[in-house]
């Protein structure tokens, strides 16, 4: 084994044992622009009574243009995730990759308590390097890692916990594993990993050999009857229902991994499938409903997302441009809205899961500067719109990531994390009350200047 490979075979370096809540400076992580990139929340790690959360900054960063994998990031650096405290945003704790073009932390996951502490841990990708890792947000240290054994696919480029899959009694979880920028034709796959032996339980590969397949997942859906979550999977690029079209959708089962529902995209280059999310039951059958991302849909490919009932695959709601239904302004030419999809809690106070919907490069204030809006759970009218508030006019990529927390001030309501990674300004992230509007605001260089 080379050198290389035996460095990416160890766990990604951990903060060194603390006891649970006491801060700790991390001058040792590299300071990282793409800060912003991927968001989880973590539930309370501080003890302080507010959700805290972590952050990933995975530096030189793959993105997709028409299906093509490019790097819009120059860095080198390895990627670091941080973890803040949802109180005052400071740094509690954070961990770095090993070698250059890791991209180490460019997706992250909340998981339940893998080692018996009493809180949330968190699961960080490494797509570059082929790995998944799980570490403690209470005293720092690795927890186990994954790695594939296949070069030509992203592992972890997508990551989901979701319940118990394998009859063990324990959380599982779903690892996308799309096709790298050098082996586009090489099929997608999502791989199930246990949560309890952290072994891998079932690979579902991508039916047609799509390379995009894997490239979004989630999990927690039940159509079939036997009680055990099903696996959807986004594959934004792939070739669908009509000529010139792209996009699809595929739900498997849990249980045995068959396939039970293909959504396909009618509209061309509409990038269907990019971002998923469970919603709330729309139509009143009993099941959660899926928001599904198109962000080069609609006119001037301004973006659409579509909530589908999981039980005709029919639309129950439309947001964005010209095919929309609910949902105002701001959509133009290529603003990528439903790049990203949240809808995890309640943000108005009427009891229903309430959908945010990310546009990181769409016009805002004469620039491209990128926002967010968030949607009604309840009847679908637009509740809030966040733009970035942060210096300069270039673009930053505001609404790259979004996630819906459990709250992190003194209200009963849900709060919202909206990342804003790019280079060219100070990268960084968003925090917006969802009772009070107030917003905060976190840079990286503030957090830790470069030593």
């Amino acid at each position: 084994m080379s050198r290389r490979a035996a460095l990416r075979r160890r766990a990604a370096r951990p903060s060194r044992d603390r006891a649970p809540g006491k801060r700790e400076a991390p001058a040792l992580i590299p300071w990282t622009p793409s800060f912003g990139w991927a968001l989880c929340d973590v539930g309370d790690v501080d003890g302080d009574g507010a959700s805290d959360f972590v952050v990933g900054a995975p530096s030189g960063t793959t993105s997709y243009v028409d299906g093509t994998p490019r790097r819009t990031f120059s860095s080198l650096d390895p990627g670091s995730a941080w973890l803040l405290s949802g109180r005052d945003l400071s740094p509690i704790r954070a961990w770095a990759g090993h070698l250059p073009r890791d991209e180490f932390a460019y997706s992250v996951e909340a998981a339940r308590d893998l080692d018996s502490d009493g809180r949330a841990d968190v699961l960080v990708g490494a797509p570059g390097a082929g790995s998944m890792s799980a570490f403690s947000t209470a005293y720092g240290k690795g927890i186990f890692t994954v790695h594939s054994e296949d070069p030509d696919v992203r592992f972890g480029h997508t990551l989901r916990s979701v319940d118990d899959m394998d009859g063990d009694g324990h959380e599982d979880f779903l690892i996308g594993a799309p096709a790298g920028a050098k082996s586009k034709d090489t099929p997608g796959k999502v791989v199930v990993v246990s949560g309890r032996t952290r072994q891998v339980v079932r690979t579902i590969a991508a039916p047609d050999g799509d390379a995009s397949f894997g490239f979004s997942v989630v999990g927690g859906l039940r159509i079939d009857g036997d009680g055990i979550p099903e696996v959807v999977v986004g594959s934004p690029f792939a070739k669908a229902a009509h000529p010139g079209s792209s996009g699809e959708v595929r739900v498997f089962s849990g249980h045995d991994g068959r396939q039970l529902a293909r959504i396909r995209a009618e509209e061309h280059r509409s990038s269907f499938g990019f971002s998923l999310c469970l919603v709330a039951d729309l139509d009143g059958d009993g099941r959660e409903d899926l928001a599904v991302g198109a962000p080069a849909a609609g006119t001037e490919r301004g973006g659409v997302v579509d909530v589908l009932s999981t039980a005709t695959w029919k639309p129950l709601r439309t947001f964005g441009n010209e095919r929309g239904e609910v949902g105002v302004g701001w959509y133009d030419d290529e603003n990528r809205f439903g790049y990203s999809l949240s809808a995890s809690g309640d943000l108005d106070g009427h009891g229903a899961r309430d959908l945010v919907v990310g546009a990181p490069t769409g016009f805002w204030q004469g620039g491209r500067l990128g926002w967010a809006e968030a949607f009604s759970g309840r009847d679908g009218h637009s509740l809030r719109k966040f733009a970035w508030k942060g210096d300069g006019w270039a673009p930053s990529l505001f609404g790259n990531s979004v996630t819906i927390t459990k709250g992190m001030d003194r209200d009963a309501l849900s709060d919202v994390l909206i990342g804003a990674p790019s280079i060219v300004t100070s990268a960084g992230l968003q925090v917006a009350s969802g009772g009070t509007g107030e917003v905060r605001e976190a840079k990286i260089a503030d957090l830790s200047p470069p030593k």
